[in-house]
């Protein structure tokens, strides 16, 4: 007999506390048992499937699956199930709080590089500099315009509110007829459901979305590649975060060879 609690236990292996739920309550409504708090072997054996369809890379989460069971490795394990979830329609799972990573350091060098020159010396200076602190020539004008990369950050936040969310993503060229996506928690990222997930769009060498985040919002998502016959990869490591207002450049992420 498996309890919820003790599935959440073993999910905590692989995700943070808020993924772990978001992943329980989809692989639930995909098995037909989110109104069951307390599992028979049949009905933990049907919930361990419908979990290697919506998450990956679960073995330590199956290890510890088969201890809490009392039956041994192996005990109640689906046999040959998929690593990674197919793209088969679903239930979308119930919205789940976004997780609270650390903050990103991707913002942090973001904010510092969108930050405006500091005013040269001169303006505090009496009389004779200081007048020409003030007038928009010369190097006074251009210290306070945003330069290079900086410049286009800003813009592209103040374009879409201060609350937009930045992906791009680089290193990874699909095949043709493929979809490149981000999927994560939360109704903005599809509840872990790569069938509601973001699509991300062709710029360059580069892949971008643009995500109307809510003020405040914590995200946690992956990418992954949806090939023309529904096949699903995804991005190897752990899960990525940003806060409202980020801008995230990502390198795709590949499996050690």
């Amino acid at each position: 007999m498996l309890r919820r609690d003790d599935v959440i236990e073993a999910l905590r292996l692989r995700y943070d506390h808020f993924s772990a739920l978001a992943v329980l309550e989809a692989a639930l409504a995909r098995a037909g048992l989110a109104d069951q708090p307390v599992l028979d072997a049949p009905a933990a054996a049907q919930l361990r499937g419908a979990l290697h369809q919506v998450g990956d890379r679960l073995g330590a989460v199956d290890a510890r699956l088969d201890e809490l069971s009392g039956g041994g490795a192996g005990a109640g394990k689906p046999a040959e199930a998929p690593a990674k979830p197919v793209a088969e329609p679903a239930a979308k799972p119930a919205a789940a709080e976004p997780a609270k990573p650390a903050p990103s350091p991707v913002k942090a060098a973001a904010s510092e590089a969108a930050k405006p020159a500091p005013a040269p010396e001169a303006e505090h200076e009496p009389q004779g500099k200081a007048k020409h602190a003030h007038e928009p020539q010369g190097k006074a004008k251009h210290a306070h315009e945003p330069q290079g990369k900086a410049k286009h950050a800003h813009d592209a936040k103040h374009a879409h509110g201060a609350s937009a969310v930045t992906l791009v993503l680089t290193g990874i060229e699909p095949d043709a007829g493929a979809h490149v996506l981000a999927c994560g928690a939360g109704p903005l990222l599809g509840d872990w459901d790569p069938a509601h997930a973001v699509a991300l769009h062709r710029d360059g060498k580069a892949w971008t979305a643009t995500l109307d985040a809510p003020p405040g919002a914590e995200l946690a998502f992956k990418f992954l590649v949806r090939k023309p016959d529904g096949t699903l990869t995804w991005e190897d490591g752990d899960d990525r975060h940003a806060h409202a207002g980020d801008r995230v450049e990502a390198t795709w992420r590949r499996a050690p060879a």
